[in-house]
């Protein structure tokens, strides 16, 4: 067991913490964030590719301008359309790993924050590659946004493809499934700050 005083993952905890606050009415939300929390306790390597059993990640949910559009890219390992980020790497502030993954993987290099809160936590399986195991992605995800008029990158890596997509779009197309729960959840953000 890790010591909480002299951790400095705090900063993680206490977004947690606000999370489950505001999904107290989920329990789904809640379930995910209680796992991670008791992650986060339990492995002292919770953000090291090295713990085989499973690792945080941090992701993006990125709105265009006005809303109506998602970056996405086609990952290159898991073949799905999936919302930006990756591996933490030892770095315990989830949002600048966020940040940090998305630019790497978009080539835009000015995103803006649209909320330092966590707006979704999703533990999921990702399948064994190479010499890499099956093993659990504990994957916490912020808002950001970004622009259309700027040119895309694609990282060869880690993509097969990148492309803004009409939030409409992922509803009603099956190759943006896996990330629909965000776009539901982006729907309560949107209807918040048109109002």
């Amino acid at each position: 067991m890790i010591n909480p005083e002299s951790d400095e993952r705090n900063w993680l905890r206490d977004k947690i913490k606000e999370y489950k606050k505001n999904n107290n009415s989920d329990p789904v939300s809640i379930g995910e964030a209680n796992r991670l929390l008791d992650f986060m306790a339990e492995n002292e390597d919770c953000f090291c590719r090295t713990n085989q059993k499973g690792h945080i990640t941090g992701s993006s949910w990125i709105f265009n301008e006005d809303l109506t559009q998602v970056l996405l890219h086609h990952h290159r390992k898991i073949d799905q359309w999936i919302q930006l980020g990756g591996h933490s790497d030892g770095d315990s502030n989830t949002l600048n790993v966020a940040i940090r993954e998305s630019e790497e993987e978009s080539g835009l290099m000015d995103l803006k924050v649209l909320s330092e809160e966590i707006f979704d936590i999703d533990i999921h399986l990702f399948p064994a590659k190479g010499d890499e195991p099956e093993h659990l992605h504990y994957d916490v995800r912020f808002l950001l946004q970004g622009s259309v008029s700027k040119k895309l990158y694609i990282s060869q890596d880690e993509s097969k493809d990148i492309s803004w997509v009409p939030l409409k779009k992922v509803f009603i197309d099956d190759k943006f499934r896996l990330v629909r729960k965000l776009a539901i959840k982006s729907l309560d953000y949107i209807s918040e700050v048109t109002v």
